[in-house]
């Protein structure tokens, strides 16, 4: 990975740990781990980790409905462009 897209990654993930702490609910931790671009960065992977791990397909899945409010945030805090497609992961144990 080169170094803009290393740069790409790490404003992906720190935008995305915002967002989240702002969005999510007391109900679980979400903790963005990485983020994986696809070569031409027009997709990125964020993998995240659920505590309690019973909560972590509903905290996917509030992930993934807000994935577009999330490029929203992304085109209002970064310089970005075009926006790469957002997808929400679980993160391997």
């Amino acid at each position: 990975m080169g170094k803009r897209d290393q740069q790409i990654s790490e404003l992906i993930a720190h935008e995305a740990a915002q967002f989240i702490l702002r969005e999510a609910s007391s109900q679980s931790l979400i903790t963005v781990t990485r983020t994986a671009l696809s070569k031409n960065a027009d997709h990125a992977s964020i993998f995240v980790s659920v505590f309690p791990a019973t909560e972590s397909r509903a905290a996917l899945s509030f992930l993934s409905r807000l994935a577009g409010n999330f490029r929203g945030h992304l085109a209002e805090h970064s310089h970005l462009r075009p926006l790469p497609k957002i997808e929400f992961l679980l993160e391997k144990s």
